[in-house]
């Protein structure tokens, strides 16, 4: 019973991972010969499974900051994964203040970005089992680096 449970469990991540592998950027320098579960592997931004996670857990971001007005996150600037037990992402991000006071965290999709400033980067870790709806934030290093965002990063995923 329990043979039959870890062979589909097995199974079932050597999908997800060739998943994951086959949206990977093609311009990066990853040999796919030496690949391993649970090693960091460099991810391309619009990857949409990293995007559903990152529109997740843009409350939980707003959980631990001190700040009074909600943040949305503007876009990736680079990303990698890994799998273990479900997928593990590391990100820089930049985020932007919104017209929204901290209160409004259940209405954070309809909060607008303040254009015409800098964003702040973050470092952000997240983790998540899509196939349960898990997805947790588990590391958040936001600092004073400002980022253009003029310059062409992935956007697309605010939109919902």
């Amino acid at each position: 019973m329990y043979s039959k449970i870890l062979l589909f469990f097995s199974i079932y991540l050597a999908i997800i991972l060739t998943i994951i592998q086959a949206k990977n950027d093609t311009n990066t320098t990853t040999d796919p010969h030496h690949t391993f579960l649970g090693g960091w592997h460099p991810l391309n931004v619009s990857d949409e499974g990293f995007n559903i996670t990152l529109h997740k857990i843009e409350p939980q971001i707003n959980g631990r900051m001190n700040q009074t007005h909600l943040y949305r996150i503007v876009g990736a600037i680079k990303a990698q994964y890994a799998v273990a037990g479900g997928i593990d992402y590391k990100a820089t991000i930049a985020i932007g203040e919104t017209n929204c006071n901290k209160s409004e965290i259940k209405n954070i999709k309809n909060c607008k970005i303040i254009t015409g400033r800098s964003y702040p980067e973050c470092e952000v870790q997240m983790w998540t089992v899509p196939w349960n709806d898990l997805y947790e934030l588990t590391n958040l290093h936001c600092d004073s680096n400002i980022t253009d965002y003029n310059t062409g990063y992935n956007t697309g995923f605010i939109s919902g």
